[in-house]
């Protein structure tokens, strides 16, 4: 996801992911939201957000 998170990785000398496969926060809040508005007789189990470009990902 694009926040600071990855700041520290030049620091380790870990190489920064591409930023075309990180995800905007807003997507993300986005999914969120819809959980927790869920009526209260269902649960989502799972959720995994990635965007188009994620290569790990089939």
């Amino acid at each position: 996801m694009r926040t600071g998170f990855f700041g520290r990785f030049l620091e380790q000398g870990i190489p920064l992911p591409d930023k075309r496969n990180l995800q905007d926060p807003a997507n993300v809040a986005r999914v969120i939201l819809f959980a927790v508005t869920l009526p209260a007789d269902s649960v989502m189990q799972e959720v995994i957000v990635t965007p188009l470009t994620e290569p790990s990902w089939p």
